[in-house]
Protein backbone atom coordinates (compact mmCIF):
# COMPACT_ATOMS: atom_id res chain seq x y z
CA UNK A 1 0.00 0.00 0.00
CA UNK A 2 2.54 2.56 0.95
CA UNK A 3 4.29 1.47 -2.49
CA UNK A 4 1.51 2.71 -4.45
CA UNK A 5 1.16 5.75 -2.54
CA UNK A 6 4.94 6.55 -3.23
CA UNK A 7 4.95 5.53 -7.14
CA UNK A 8 1.42 7.75 -6.89
CA UNK A 9 3.46 10.90 -5.71
CA UNK A 10 6.57 10.24 -7.47
CA UNK A 11 4.14 9.97 -10.82
CA UNK A 12 2.49 13.47 -9.73
CA UNK A 13 5.80 14.96 -9.65
CA UNK A 14 7.55 13.54 -12.68
CA UNK A 15 4.45 15.40 -14.24
CA UNK A 16 4.48 18.56 -12.41
CA UNK A 17 8.03 19.19 -12.99
CA UNK A 18 7.46 18.46 -17.10
CA UNK A 19 4.77 20.59 -16.91
CA UNK A 20 6.46 23.42 -15.68
CA UNK A 21 9.70 22.58 -17.72
CA UNK A 22 7.28 23.37 -20.71
CA UNK A 23 6.01 26.51 -19.46
CA UNK A 24 9.25 28.01 -18.42
CA UNK A 25 11.36 26.89 -20.75
CA UNK A 26 14.35 29.37 -21.85
CA UNK A 27 14.61 27.61 -25.24
CA UNK A 28 12.53 26.52 -27.85
CA UNK A 29 12.04 22.23 -28.13
CA UNK A 30 14.96 21.76 -31.50
CA UNK A 31 17.81 24.03 -29.38
CA UNK A 32 16.98 21.78 -26.17
CA UNK A 33 16.61 17.89 -27.51
CA UNK A 34 20.40 17.84 -28.18
CA UNK A 35 21.45 19.47 -25.05
CA UNK A 36 19.09 16.33 -23.03
CA UNK A 37 20.63 14.01 -25.46
CA UNK A 38 24.41 15.03 -25.00
CA UNK A 39 23.85 15.55 -21.30
CA UNK A 40 22.43 12.02 -21.36
CA UNK A 41 24.95 10.20 -22.77
CA UNK A 42 27.70 12.25 -20.84
CA UNK A 43 25.49 10.60 -17.82
CA UNK A 44 25.78 7.23 -19.53
CA UNK A 45 28.82 6.78 -20.42
CA UNK A 46 30.13 8.19 -17.00
CA UNK A 47 28.03 5.57 -15.43
CA UNK A 48 29.49 2.68 -17.28
CA UNK A 49 33.04 3.96 -17.20
CA UNK A 50 32.75 3.93 -13.27
CA UNK A 51 30.97 0.84 -13.60
CA UNK A 52 33.66 -1.53 -15.33
CA UNK A 53 36.40 0.10 -12.89
CA UNK A 54 34.20 -1.03 -10.31
CA UNK A 55 33.93 -4.69 -11.70
CA UNK A 56 37.77 -4.38 -13.06
CA UNK A 57 38.41 -3.54 -9.03
CA UNK A 58 36.64 -6.31 -8.19
CA UNK A 59 38.07 -9.16 -10.27
CA UNK A 60 41.43 -8.28 -9.20
CA UNK A 61 40.38 -8.88 -5.54
CA UNK A 62 39.01 -11.93 -6.54
CA UNK A 63 42.16 -12.63 -8.54
CA UNK A 64 44.29 -11.68 -5.05
CA UNK A 65 41.96 -14.39 -2.94
CA UNK A 66 42.48 -17.03 -5.60
CA UNK A 67 45.99 -16.80 -5.51
CA UNK A 68 46.12 -16.57 -1.49
CA UNK A 69 44.66 -20.25 -0.78
CA UNK A 70 47.45 -21.49 -2.90
CA UNK A 71 50.17 -19.59 -1.46
CA UNK A 72 48.89 -20.80 2.15
CA UNK A 73 48.79 -24.54 0.06
CA UNK A 74 52.21 -24.61 -0.49
CA UNK A 75 53.56 -23.13 2.39
CA UNK A 76 51.34 -26.12 4.54
CA UNK A 77 52.48 -28.82 2.27
CA UNK A 78 56.50 -27.49 3.01
CA UNK A 79 55.47 -27.41 6.53
CA UNK A 80 54.41 -30.69 6.85
CA UNK A 81 57.19 -32.24 4.75
CA UNK A 82 59.63 -30.64 7.49
CA UNK A 83 57.20 -32.11 10.06
CA UNK A 84 57.93 -35.28 8.36
CA UNK A 85 61.33 -35.52 7.66
CA UNK A 86 61.95 -33.97 11.56
CA UNK A 87 60.04 -37.41 12.72
CA UNK A 88 61.88 -38.93 10.40
CA UNK A 89 64.95 -38.35 11.63
CA UNK A 90 63.69 -38.58 15.33
CA UNK A 91 62.67 -41.89 14.96
CA UNK A 92 66.21 -43.14 13.11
Amino acid sequence: MISIKIFTITLGATVLGVALGVLFAPNKSFQTRPKILMTSQDFTDQFTDGFGEKINHRSGSADRVQMKPTSLLKKGKARAKKAVAMIYSKMH
